[in-house]
């Protein structure tokens, strides 16, 4: 993690434990019920791979919150946009899953990929459609990821460390979303 004395990182660990215990109660009281419906196309997941996608959702708040509590006497500071900050949002936005299907995450940087790489097996307005709906997602993802980046840009010095917790976000985001939507399959 970023560096920690053992006040903060007790902090941490028990906001984790907290983080994941209000994620599996939230799960299995609202979500599981609902993906175990027939009518739905999500199958419910099982609970190991429940308690990990906790976990990793659980850490990445926890390590957000923690990054948000010791930096929230210099928010001007953290706020300020630099190309770092903006270009790590951007990356981010362009690779955070917004979907999946068999387990696959949809990212909205593959589909805007996608929509000017084949725009030839495409009807013309299909593919532009396709390319316009992927840039406003990257783009309302960016402005999302926007203050996270800053966050860990600011308060992390260690380049590993900061490339080491947008793996977590990444995580964390998948997981959130599995969590939401549950195993849902593509079907043709």
């Amino acid at each position: 993690m970023f560096h920690m004395n053992g006040t903060v990182k007790t902090r941490f660990y028990l906001l984790t434990t907290g983080v994941f215990l209000v994620i599996l109660w939230v799960y299995f009281m609202f979500l599981a019920p609902r993906h175990a419906l027939p009518n739905t196309s999500a199958d419910p997941l099982a609970l190991p791979v429940v308690l990990c996608l906790s976990a990793l959702l659980a850490g990445a708040l926890a390590s957000l919150v923690s990054l948000f509590t010791s930096n929230r006497h210099r928010l001007r500071a953290v706020l300020r946009p630099s190309l770092g900050r903006v270009s790590a949002a951007f990356v981010m936005g362009m690779l955070t899953p917004f979907a999946v299907f068999s387990g696959i995450p949809w990212i909205a940087g593959g589909l805007l990929f996608f929509g000017f790489a084949s725009p030839f097996q495409m009807s013309f307005w299909g593919s532009l459609t396709m390319i316009w709906a992927a840039a406003v997602g990257a783009g309302a993802l960016t402005a999302i990821w926007y203050l996270p980046s800053a966050l860990i840009i600011s308060g992390v010095k260690s380049r590993t460390k900061r490339v080491a917790l947008f793996a977590l976000l990444w995580w964390g985001a998948y997981a959130a979303l599995l969590l939401y939507s549950g195993h849902e399959v593509f079907q043709l």
